[in-house]
């Protein structure tokens, strides 16, 4: 028997109006539907008069669900993989699901449509040509900032997805790690009836965020200006800035470690600072 094939398709971020007639006409002839949130997906498709079976598909069952939606491919029948909105696989599950099917000589093939971080990304007046996609930082403050002192020399734009429960937080160890003036831009409910978008820096963006000129609703693409080049000094200012943050929860050495990594600064000279934050 002839294998199936395994659609990857895209849905509206916000908007329904968005999706495309390519992914309505996929979505309808295929013999099952693996979505992320069967509620959410069964209301998308039933607007559009589509009746296809639905298979849940999400984090926590995606190990335990792959090997019977590869079966079902391998039998001969088509899938298409959905998320809650926008193109799966990216923060979202899929990737397993694709690579089995990629090995076992499954065709995989895309159905374009919305993505928000390049939707966000299309609209914000960033440099473009080159950029890198970050993900949710981390929930825990410390490991956030680790994770920002990471990226302290990333010279291309930078995209954030932020959780509305964590977008204050976030921008305060931004403005830590990045200082007041880095220039940034934030996407909220895109497509959507109270979609809103803020170009400014990152102290501005702070202070919006606490007056509620932009609301903690909804849901945030946030994008950040690349570092310009590295400077030895600046590097300096930036070790005692954020050294008595780290030196609470983490051992010298990975300070050490960790800010020679991002940093123009030698060790024994990230050393020196350390003792002296200690006495």
């Amino acid at each position: 028997m002839k294998f199936g094939k395994l659609y990857i398709v895209a849905t509206p971020i916000g908007n329904r109006a968005d999706i495309s007639n390519r992914s309505l006409e996929i979505l309808s002839m295929v013999d099952f539907i693996a979505a992320e949130d069967t509620r959410k997906t069964r209301h998308l498709i039933s607007s559009f008069g589509i009746k296809q079976k639905i298979i849940s598909f999400h984090d926590h069952n995606e190990k335990s669900i792959v090997k019977k939606l590869i079966n079902k491919i391998k039998d001969g029948n088509t899938i298409a993989l959905v998320s809650d909105a926008g193109t799966p696989c990216i923060n979202d599950p899929g990737y397993t699901l694709v690579k089995f099917a990629r090995e076992e000589n499954i065709d995989v093939l895309p159905i374009p449509g919305a993505s928000s971080i390049i939707s966000a990304l299309s609209v914000s007046g960033m440099p473009i040509d080159s950029f890198c996609y970050e993900g949710y930082l981390p929930a825990k403050s410390e490991k956030r900032k680790s994770k920002l002192m990471e990226l302290t020399g990333e010279n291309r734009t930078i995209i954030f997805l932020v959780s509305v429960h964590k977008i204050k937080d976030s921008v305060d160890d931004l403005i830590l790690i990045f200082g007041n003036n880095r220039e940034c831009f934030i996407a909220r409910e895109m497509t959507k009836m109270h979609e809103q978008y803020v170009k400014c820096d990152l102290q501005e963006l702070s202070l919006k965020i606490k007056n509620q000129v932009i609301p903690v609703k909804g849901e945030f693409i946030l994008i950040i200006e690349g570092s310009k080049k590295k400077n030895s000094s600046n590097d300096l200012l930036l070790a005692k800035k954020i050294i008595p943050e780290l030196i609470h929860t983490n051992s010298s050495s990975e300070i050490i470690n960790l800010i020679s990594k991002t940093t123009t600064l030698k060790r024994n000279e990230i050393y020196k600072i350390i003792l002296e934050m200690k006495n």
